[in-house]
């Protein structure tokens, strides 16, 4: 009974943690001074900490609140809501968070292209984003250990990067790179979360484990597929770029990140689908109950 009051009250806890977290430092821009906003302001120009500095008001002048902020805020509230409910309501609170994570990830394209690449994640969106992935996973139920494992790899390597003061990251600019990885690899275990949540819960299991060489082969397909991706989007953005923003910036930003985001989408499920295909090959459907049922 413990352990069915822990799995209730665990996707509850971790969207009510990913929802406080939209009131820490979101985002950092660069290109207006160093303004910093929350994810509360960023989706809705609600600045819960003002400190009138000349780039903050110049940023909230220039940017509209965010679609993708807005969605991810919505997302997480209605995670937490869904999560007081019966079972079926918090298996709807699985996609809740997983539209928050996928949200969370086209905020984090917008406002790299938006800015050139001068816009960076604070502590606020790393925890928000790796506590609503958690929270599609809680949900779920039985969670692979190897999801356990990479959530929690994934938010140790983005904190120091997502902490570090914005006058000492042209010295550490390697600490990137676990950043822009980990955002691609949250939004495909979003995927996982819904892929899983989706199959039917009654399906027998064969309790038989894939072979190491398996698991290695799906684990490089699948991080080959996350790879092309997180590679593409920045030669995409180098693409459509061009020297000076044009009138619609704004409409091109959407535009990119919606791209980037179906394109993440779609690798996220092939990566999944092939992984599980590699990992346990061609499952043969076992006709033992249909014997013993006409006495075979």
């Amino acid at each position: 009974m413990d352990t069915q009051d822990r799995s209730r009250k665990l996707p509850r806890i971790l969207t009510m943690a990913a929802l406080a977290f939209f009131a820490l430092p979101f985002l950092t821009v660069t290109c207006y001074g160093d303004a910093t906003v929350s994810g509360v302001q960023a989706a809705t120009e609600i600045d819960l900490y003002p400190h009138d500095t000349s780039g903050e008001r110049e940023l909230t002048r220039e940017e509209p609140p965010n679609g993708f902020a807005l969605v991810a805020l919505v997302a997480t509230a209605l995670g937490v809501a869904l999560s007081f409910g019966s079972a079926r309501s918090r298996q709807k609170m699985v996609w809740a968070a997983a539209v928050g994570v996928m949200a969370l990830v086209g905020l984090f394209v917008y406002a790299s292209y938006r800015t050139w690449g001068g816009a960076w994640p604070r502590i606020g969106f790393t925890g928000a984003l790796m506590f609503l992935v958690g929270a599609a996973w809680a949900g779920v139920g039985a969670v692979p250990r190897w999801v356990r494992f990479v959530t929690a790899g994934i938010a140790v390597s983005m904190i120091p990067g997502t902490l570090i003061s914005i006058d000492e990251l042209p010295e550490s600019a390697w600490l990137y790179l676990p950043v822009y990885a980990g955002v691609f690899i949250a939004g495909t275990l979003a995927v996982g979360a819904l892929q899983a949540a989706a199959r039917p819960s009654d399906v027998p299991s064969t309790g038989s484990r894939p072979s190491t060489i398996r698991v290695v082969g799906a684990g490089i397909v699948g991080f080959a597929c996350i790879a092309g991706a997180a590679v593409g989007s920045p030669v995409l953005m180098g693409a459509m770029l061009s020297n000076e923003y044009a009138p619609d910036g704004v409409s091109s930003s959407y535009l990119f990140a919606l791209i980037v985001l179906a394109i993440s989408v779609a690798t996220s499920v092939v990566a999944w689908v092939a992984g599980r295909a590699i990992a346990h090959g061609r499952r043969r459907v076992s006709f033992s109950p249909m014997r013993a049922e006409i006495g075979v």
